[in-house]
């Protein structure tokens, strides 16, 4: 599909998509019921809707964001959900179908609005309604002890000479770790279409042991690969930027090798909800955010605080969807 066809779809949805989240609607909920709003529009049960399993990194946020909301005076009771399979989709097409539900709040990432984007159909997380971005999490990018490759610049060396004989292993299709594979390529002027990337599913010791059969490097969290780089299995060569001690590696947020890339988190609300709802929601999501539990949260989980309210964020997820279409595009995935 044509770059063009793709913003097109921003404005229209196609039918095989509306076919597919109304056979989504239609059962498999946890909760069925909608939350009833109180008079200023806050729901008097927040249903925290995670596109994964339990103990997922969206899963963390989750938990940490509603032990938050607990901390806030009058706020909802709050209540979690689990919508795992296939890296994200099924979560982001049961979440899209419960239009005008303002009882639900989506948590969700980068990696979820990529591989919605790579999907067939198509499924557009910027449909959903943008509330407030709530943390960044750094990427590493990491080589097997044995590998030849000491450093990252002599990494770029090889990508650069011949790009094919440098496979990347990571999530899935459309992930944070593809699209940040994109950006490493895209900043040597690399035609994107050459990458190889192997995508690996689940994460952590799967994806360290791809670096055993074939792969060159490979992308994940701290989370992933905490175990392997504590035993010396492997080595970090980069990361999408530098928090806290213990990571000596070019920090690609800056200098010489910056790319433009940060995979972030945020929460968003159902499509089509009242204003009154919208607004009441909003207020209510500022307020524990901001508070001391979040911030407790963010340090405990090694993410960074990328705070933006929903007016910025909606701009910010606007160019990131504009920015993954087209390095996507550039890749021939869509």
């Amino acid at each position: 599909m044509k770059r063009s066809q793709l913003l097109d779809s921003r404005r229209n949805l196609r039918p095989t998509r509306r076919a597919l989240i109304g056979c989504l609607a239609g059962g498999g909920f946890l909760f069925s019921q909608r939350a009833s709003p109180a008079a200023d529009g806050v729901p008097q049960v927040l249903n925290f809707f995670v596109p994964g399993p339990p103990g997922g990194g969206l899963d963390r946020a989750a938990q940490g964001l509603a032990r938050a909301c607990k901390t806030v005076s009058d706020a909802p009771t709050p209540r979690l959900e689990f919508a795992p399979g296939e890296s994200g989709l099924t979560g982001l097409a049961r979440f899209l179908a419960r239009r005008g539900q303002a009882g639900q709040i989506l948590i969700a990432s980068l990696s979820i609005m990529g591989t919605g984007l790579a999907s067939k159909p198509l499924l557009r997380l910027g449909e959903a309604l943008a509330l407030a971005r709530i943390a960044n999490e750094s990427l590493l990018l990491v080589v097997p002890a044995s590998s030849p490759f000491k450093t990252y610049q002599e990494l770029i060396g090889a990508i650069t000479n011949d790009i094919t004989k440098i496979v990347f292993a990571g999530g899935a299709i459309g992930s944070a770790d593809h699209l940040m594979a994109a950006a490493i390529t895209a900043r040597h002027g690399i035609d994107l279409r050459k990458l190889p990337f192997m995508p690996v599913v689940p994460a952590g010791l799967t994806r360290v042991s791809a670096l055993e059969e074939r792969a060159s490097c490979a992308i994940g969290t701290l989370r992933d690969f905490e175990t392997a780089m504590g035993t010396g299995e492997i080595r970090v060569l980069a990361a999408s930027d530098i928090k806290g001690p213990g990571i000596n590696a070019v920090d690609l947020s800056q200098g010489e090798f910056a790319i433009d890339f940060a995979p972030w988190r945020g929460i968003f609300a159902p499509p089509g909800i009242a204003d009154e709802q919208l607004a009441g929601l909003t207020a209510l999501i500022d307020r524990f955010v901001a508070s001391a539990e979040w911030e407790a949260e963010i340090s405990k989980n090694k993410w960074a605080p990328a705070r933006e309210t929903r007016d910025n964020f909606r701009a910010f997820v606007m160019i990131e969807e504009d920015k993954a279409i087209r390095r996507l595009n550039a890749m021939g995935v869509i």
